[in-house]
């Protein structure tokens, strides 16, 4: 009974990768039921489970207690935590090098999941290096999830030819890479289908080797671009997340055939991110046929045209996201003659802090959208939005449901 309790203690306080809130404390918690009595020290030590998280933190950098982790945990899986931010430990040196490769490397296949943070600044002791490059094989079966983020400054004759130094991890779903100079790196994303990349010069690179990919999150990249990249099929690609300044819209858009894309988030998006894909997009024949769902995080100052676009080069969306709504712009999309249809198939809109000029908007779009023949049927709207009651005189042919869809997307943020 005792080892449940302690199991459940432990894993109740488990960190994920992008969640270290409970680091220390799920750290602590097996030191501390080893050391209350006897009988509870022997079932701790008894428990492999309990001593699976390995923490290293700079500049301390407990080697002894990682040491004895690794020990007590036996032959389980994993968790490895290492992270050496730069304001505190600027440089990764040679004999920190030498005791991380010892202790560390030897346990990398019982991994479940890495993280690495470090940023090092051009050393020659970087912590990649370290963990990844010593051994040319690294077989990683029971790899599930990987985060790591660095920048690394490596001569291209030393990473030519070499995509990745690990050669198996037939476990790995969710990757998360920040920074530049990562390549070599990376393990091999064959079975990867959740990725989240920022800072990264080399987006094409990374997605190429993801076959099976099914959810594509970019953030802040300002990666050079060259317009006449051969397009690739991602057949897999359900849902693509642009987020927080993402220069290459149009371009990324149309190196991905994704037939079987449904979801497709561009936060912010302006003009002229669209402006290259409008031109080269038939509006007879949408480049994604199967893409449902559009959020958009407009600005006001292009706000209508940007929409224009948007309804052009995405024709079948049956559901529109808009975290921000503009009255005045919002209408003047949907105010051209009844004949033409924007966003011909949209049945369901999701907005949030509606005002009393926000629900004449609406009202006025819902009427519309009704004489065109292609009325709306479901509003979602945010808790603050509903308990005001505002869009309660829409009529019963819409349906009003609380529900803000826009802060579920941004709790599936990792970055």
């Amino acid at each position: 009974m005792l080892t449940l309790i302690f199991v459940n203690a432990y894993t109740s306080t488990q960190p994920g990768l992008d969640d270290l809130g409970n680091l220390h404390m799920s750290e602590e918690l097996a030191l501390a039921v080893s050391q209350v009595c006897q009988r509870w020290r022997n079932i701790a030590l008894d428990t492999p489970s309990l001593w699976t998280n390995i923490i290293l933190l700079g500049p301390l950098w407990d080697f002894e207690l990682a040491k004895l982790y690794l020990h007590r945990s036996s032959l389980h899986p994993i968790d490895l935590f290492i992270l050496a931010y730069p304001k505190d430990y600027p440089s990764f040196k040679e004999i920190e090098s030498n005791v991380v490769e010892e202790l560390l490397v030897p346990h990398l296949p019982r991994c479940r999941s890495i993280k690495v943070v470090s940023h090092n600044v051009n050393t020659d002791h970087s912590l990649l290096c370290t963990l990844f490059s010593h051994s040319m094989i690294i077989h990683f079966p029971s790899l599930e999830r990987i985060q790591i983020e660095d920048n690394i400054c490596i001569p291209e004759a030393h990473i030519e030819g070499n995509f990745s130094l690990v050669s198996d991890a037939p476990k790995l779903w969710h990757a998360i890479l920040i920074g530049h100079g990562l390549i070599p790196y990376i393990p091999p994303l064959t079975n990867v289908t959740t990725l989240h990349l920022a800072e990264t010069e080399s987006i094409l690179d990374v997605i190429h080797h993801c076959p099976v990919l099914e959810t594509l999150w970019v953030y802040e990249t300002e990666a050079d671009w060259v317009d006449d990249h051969v397009p690739h099929a991602h057949p897999s690609l359900r849902s693509l997340c642009l987020f927080n300044g993402v220069h290459c819209v149009s371009q990324l858009l149309l190196y991905l055939i994704a037939p079987n894309l449904e979801e497709l988030i561009i936060a912010p998006v302006a003009f002229s991110n669209l402006s290259l894909l409008h031109s080269r997009t038939d509006a007879g024949t949408p480049r994604f046929p199967g893409l449902k769902s559009l959020t958009m995080s407009l600005s006001p100052t292009d706000c209508a045209a940007t929409m224009a676009l948007a309804a052009h080069c995405f024709p079948n969306i049956e559901t529109l996201i808009l975290p921000y709504l503009y009255p005045r712009h919002f209408v003047e999309v949907f105010s051209q003659s009844i004949e033409r249809k924007v966003f011909a198939e949209l049945t369901s809109l999701a907005v949030r802090e509606v005002d009393e000029t926000g629900e004449a908007a609406i009202s006025e779009v819902i009427l519309r959208r009704k004489l065109q023949g292609r009325p709306l049927r479901k509003i979602f709207v945010d808790g603050n939005s509903y308990r005001k009651r505002l869009l309660g005189n829409l009529g019963t042919e819409v349906e009003i449901e609380e529900r803000d869809l826009w802060r579920e997307i941004e709790s599936r943020r990792c970055i």
